[in-house]
């Protein structure tokens, strides 16, 4: 098979690589995409503890395909299933991960990409935020899953503002129903424009997807008396988490296709790292599919 390997930092080759055998409690997937997450830029950029080269397929943790061979112990998933994974070497044509692992996704939903663990940390924050109606809630920066957590809350009925440093993504949360939208300036002037925008109430949930010092210290002080601060390392990705997107998508909640912005096929994986980086105008998603993909 094909798969991505880091050579260096910020630089990948695809390789031919064998293809990978599942152990007895294991499912082989054949990869449709995978999502490009901020952790992936960051690792891809070069951290201290990171080897090179890497193994095959690191990094992506992001995909879904149908599966295609089982253990010998796996009941619980049939060859040819599309599902989702929860897994760290989705940067090929095939990755293997344990059967519990997994998820399928119903036929309704097939047309659509689906990057299972970028939504499970989505929903995951949203559950523990526990909106409710009417209440007002902050979400500080704007990506893919800050975009997400918006539309989530405004289904719910609160009234949500959003902070960005991104003028596009302020754009894109009104689009989804933000009743504000403020830019992340200093900490002071950011704060001044809460306070003004909310008389001074501030929020009763705020959501942090920013997690610089700064941002972290903004949601703090933007949170008012008894409120709450859900941080996006609250909430790994799970299979429950895919779960409740599958079903938020399902009933009409959430529709994140609009949030895909950028495709790009496998070959094409330093490009869309760049640009996941750069974030562009026009950027919110970037997907990855292997080239000449087709449905079992």
């Amino acid at each position: 098979m094909r798969a991505a390997v880091f050579t260096r930092p910020n630089e990948v080759e695809i390789q031919t690589v064998a293809m990978p055998v599942p152990r007895p409690t294991e499912v082989r997937v054949r990869l449709e995409g995978c999502g490009i997450s901020s952790a992936d830029v960051a690792a891809w950029a070069g951290m201290p503890w990171r080897s090179y080269p890497s193994e095959p397929g690191a990094l992506g943790h992001e995909g879904w395909g149908v599966v295609d061979a089982v253990g010998s112990k796996v009941e619980t998933v049939a060859i040819g299933a599309r599902v989702a994974l929860i897994s760290s070497r989705a940067y090929a044509e095939y990755d293997v991960t344990d059967a519990d692992k997994v998820i399928p996704i119903p036929r309704a939903l097939w047309l659509t990409a689906f990057p299972g663990s970028a939504l499970a940390t989505a929903l995951s924050l949203f559950q523990k935020a526990a909106v409710k109606r009417g209440e007002h809630v902050a979400v500080i920066g704007v990506g893919f899953q800050g975009a997400v957590l918006t539309r989530l809350a405004c289904a719910a009925g609160a009234q949500v503002t959003v902070f960005s440093r991104r003028n596009y993504a302020l754009e894109i949360a009104r689009q989804l129903g933000a009743h504000g939208a403020l830019p992340l300036v200093s900490p002071s002037e950011t704060f001044e424009d809460a306070a003004q925008l909310t008389r001074s109430k501030f929020f009763d949930c705020v959501i942090e997807i920013n997690t610089t010092h700064s941002g972290h210290k903004l949601a703090i002080e933007l949170a008012r008396e008894h409120g709450r601060l859900v941080t996006r390392e609250d909430a790994p990705p799970t299979i429950e988490g895919i779960r409740a997107a599958i079903d938020a998508i399902a009933s009409g909640r959430l529709r994140p296709a609009l949030l895909y912005t950028h495709h790009y096929t496998l070959g094409r994986l330093g490009e869309a790292l760049k640009v996941a980086a750069e974030r562009p105008d026009g950027f919110i998603k970037a997907i990855v599919k292997p080239e000449g993909f087709r449905p079992l």
